[in-house]
């Protein structure tokens, strides 16, 4: 069997890569927001929205609406129709969330014009917000968040002690994972020494490359997917903790941190009001983070290149999906980043402790002479 093809593009940093953006896409809930398109004729478009309204056809209607909303963006008849749809959305409990996030759209994008219909969104909006939380309220991953918070005294600072606390209590819990991640990561270190001399003699023939350093991985006994599979396993954990957070959502909306909340949220939205909104400043340190994280991690030799790239793309791709294109709560960014943080001491750490035993390439034989062959003849 030839290994070659482990050894490309597609190797375990990339396939962790892949499997990261997946998840996050689906922790967006990216799968439900599809994109619409505008009408040719709005008004026939809005005169048939209303008619499918009135014969219960919700969801064309809630289309037309969509439809109508977008060709005529800026208009107040497109803001009209864009509260049709929210309101239309509000009716049942599968898609209160949407309406939610179509209603905070149109205060955001309507709220300077003054327009009547802003004032009905906004009012919605509290509505739907009150309406949501007591249903997630039920919820345990609720309940033990909630609890963290009255741990803490329930005042506007408990909100982001409660999430460290949480990031803490989920670092402990997945530490033997993280364990086995980065004991994974320093045998990489240990025998990259070796993978560059291989390089060096096999660089004018890549294909044998390949097998000869998953036989010097075998020999050392070194699995180059040891570091990629705790990370893979801990993605369930990522998947909790934001579910919990995004349940808690608009409690959040009573938390500050630092900056978050403070007088600098009322100059610019790019930073938020409560640790329920999206703040750009925050997502600008995460990326950070993150790509100190991907620094720390040793490389596969034979793949130093396209590694170096998803360290760079990697932090970009996540800072534009977390902070433009889907505006994650500022809540679970905090998360993240404690749990980066928290991460890349551990990495320093695990990387420059000295291992108890060192990779060492094993001496080839001498070639038998004359003389060795006559001595083992007479022997």
């Amino acid at each position: 069997m030839r290994f070659s093809s482990l050894k490309s593009s597609r190797g375990a940093a990339t396939a962790v890569a892949l499997a990261a953006i997946l998840i996050g896409c689906v922790l967006a809930g990216c799968a439900g927001m599809g994109v619409g398109q505008k009408v040719k004729d709005p008004m026939k478009a809005l005169a048939q929205a209303q008619a499918a309204e009135k014969a219960k056809d919700y969801q064309r209607a809630m289309q037309l609406y969509d439809g109508v909303a977008r060709s005529l963006s800026g208009d107040e008849r497109g803001a009209e129709a864009m509260y049709s749809k929210a309101r239309m959305q509000a009716q049942t409990k599968k898609t209160r969330m949407t309406a939610w996030e179509t209603t905070r759209a149109l205060v955001r994008q309507y709220g300077p014009r003054g327009y009547p219909v802003v004032k009905q969104a906004e009012s919605l909006r509290a509505e739907l917000a009150r309406t949501i939380d007591k249903e997630n309220s039920s919820h345990i991953l609720y309940k033990i968040l909630d609890s963290f918070v009255a741990l803490t005294g329930r005042h506007k600072y408990s909100y982001w002690i409660a999430v460290i606390l949480i990031t803490m209590l989920v670092k402990v819990v997945t530490w033997p994972l993280q364990h086995m991640q980065m004991k994974g990561m320093k045998q990489m270190q240990q025998v990259q020494p070796l993978i560059k001399e291989l390089q060096k003699k096999y660089k004018d023939n890549k294909q044998e490359l390949g097998p000869k350093v998953m036989e010097l991985y075998k020999e050392h006994k070194v699995n180059p997917f040891a570091s990629c599979l705790p990370l893979l396993v801990q993605m369930p954990v990522l998947w909790a903790l934001y579910l919990t957070i995004r349940l808690y959502q608009f409690q959040f909306a009573n938390g500050t941190f630092l900056w978050i909340g403070s007088s600098l949220s009322h100059l610019t939205p790019m930073i938020a009001h409560s640790l329920a909104e999206r703040d750009i400043p925050l997502v600008v340190i995460y990326t950070a983070s993150m790509y100190v994280t991907q620094k720390l991690t040793p490389v596969d030799p034979t793949q130093a290149e396209q590694q170096k790239i998803m360290s760079i793309m990697m932090p970009l791709m996540f800072g534009y999906m977390f902070g433009v294109m889907y505006e994650f709560p500022s809540a679970f960014m905090l998360y993240w980043l404690v749990f980066n943080v928290v991460q890349i001491f551990q990495q320093y750490y695990a990387l420059r402790t000295p291992a108890t035993e060192q990779a060492v390439t094993p001496a080839p034989e001498p070639a038998p002479t004359r003389t060795t062959r006559a001595r083992r003849r007479r022997r």
